[in-house]
């Protein structure tokens, strides 16, 4: 129950105001907290301000509005910074003339309390607001906007605060990124569980924190393990982001259920022997920090994992070897030859082998060089006219080939012919190479020697 009243003052006030042509500028709403206050008597006309000591809280108006030609609404907003105090009577003043008591309410008692970190006490926000009705007031005070233009809404600005962050997160995340090792599957040695590691993701721009890790029991495979996140709360209530694990063989999207908006990843798939695969992805500065590794020589670091196409020294005696790394979640330490092709030397691997050399690249591109020298024997044609030399020979590759790009060979001893020609062709272990020329007369040696390079490129 609350009791309220235009007191006496006002009509001296309004009186003064219409003479002078000036407005009614009643600008300020005095909170008070009066002792053993009858809710059930009316209001005394004459009441002034209550003693200083009962005053608990001033405050300049917020947004004043025009309810009708008659009606004006006075409204103040505390925040959670405001407190603390309770207050069980208001009073509308001219900030300038404290005897110009517009209007006082007496209501309940109410507690306006602030926010103190130190002792955990979340604060509350107030709107309260005082209608004030009289002849003429709109006029009187000046006021032409409606209260309907100013009333705020404050679940919807606040919900569209809430967004805004959202959106800004999802500009920088993605749709679904997660910090480290947040939201990691392991699956438990002979048994049907699988334990989700504890982190931090982003999913749909909202910040999804699994504060423990959490172990599913899952049989049906295969499958898929998701994360679902939604933002909620009440309008008088603290909101969060809850988080809900979600093991489902159908693909799951982002939807909306009794209008919440449910964001949804996919965080591993599960084969049917229950093996684990991580579709996790990194944020956007894990990458970028991967790419820079990626491009840096560092010294070996035992204590940590390195990931495909990382770089790394390793000090062999007097000297540092670099290596290039082949696989992901690496922790061994790089070693020439690895047998588990897990390290390579960077930039390239280099031999000598069956009178050939050879470099292995990193990516597993192979390039072999060597010499040959075969005979090339005479046949004679057109008499004395013309004399066909052509030989042959046949090299074992030092390094077996997957698929051959380049095959190049060159001659470099003429023979004393005029005419002559060179040709190889590779396969996976051989390289065939013929080599002959024409000479003008069918008169010379019956054969001579032919001598040169050859270049194979390829992959291993």
């Amino acid at each position: 129950m609350a009791q309220t009243v235009i007191p006496f003052s006002f009509e001296t006030y309004l009186q003064k105001k219409l003479a002078s042509g000036d407005p009614v500028t009643l600008n300020k709403i005095v909170l008070a907290n009066i002792p053993d206050l009858d809710l059930t008597q009316p209001i005394p006309r004459d009441t002034g301000l209550p003693t200083h000591d009962q005053i608990v809280h001033e405050q300049i108006i917020d947004q004043v509005g025009k309810i009708n030609t008659n009606a004006l609404a006075y409204s103040i907003v505390m925040d959670t910074t405001m407190g603390d105090f309770t207050f069980n009577a208001m009073y509308l003043i001219d900030k300038d003339d404290r005897n110009s008591i517009g209007m006082i309410v007496w209501k309940l008692p109410e507690t306006k309390t602030a926010t103190n970190e130190q002792s955990g006490t979340t604060g509350n926000s107030l709107v309260k607001s005082m209608l004030m009705e009289y002849d003429g007031a709109a006029t009187a005070a000046a006021i032409t906007v409606t209260a309907a233009t100013w009333q705020i809404d404050y679940s919807a600005r606040l919900i569209g605060i809430d967004d805004d962050v959202r959106l800004q997160a999802l500009d920088v995340y993605g749709h679904d990124a997660f910090i480290d090792d947040g939201f990691v599957v392991t699956k438990a040695t002979n048994t049907d569980q699988y334990f989700v590691n504890a982190g931090i993701g982003y999913i749909g721009g909202l910040r999804a924190v699994l504060a423990q890790n959490q172990t599913l029991t899952i049989s049906t495979k295969p499958t898929s393990i998701w994360v679902s996140v939604s933002r909620q709360g009440t309008v008088l209530g603290a909101w969060s982001n809850a988080i809900e694990l979600k093991v489902s063989a159908t693909v799951l999207t982002d939807n909306v259920v009794d209008g919440v908006d449910y964001y949804v990843a996919k965080i591993v798939d599960i084969t049917a022997d229950g093996s684990v695969i991580d579709l996790r992805n990194k944020t956007q500065l894990d990458t970028l920090l991967i790419d820079f590794k990626k491009g840096q020589f560092q010294l070996w670091d035992p204590l940590r994992a390195y990931e495909i196409g990382e770089k790394t020294s390793v000090k062999q005696g007097e000297v540092y070897v670099d290596f290039w790394c082949n696989k992901s979640n690496v922790n061994h330490k790089p070693i020439n030859q690895d047998p588990t092709d897990t390290w390579r030397l960077y930039p390239f691997e280099k031999g000598t082998n069956q009178g050939a050399t050879y470099k292995i690249w990193f990516n597993n591109d192979v390039e072999i060089e060597g010499t040959y020298s075969l005979t090339s024997y005479k046949a004679v044609l057109g008499g004395n006219i013309a004399a066909l030399y052509d030989g042959s020979t046949s090299i074992l590759l030092p390094i077996p080939l997957t698929t051959v790009t380049t095959c190049h060979v060159s001659q470099s001893d003429s023979g004393n012919v005029g005419v002559e020609t060179t040709t190889c062709v590779a396969s996976n272990n051989y390289l065939s190479i013929r080599a002959g020329g024409i000479a003008n007369k069918s008169t010379g040696s019956d054969s001579y020697i032919a001598k040169g390079t050859w270049l194979i490129k390829g992959h291993k």
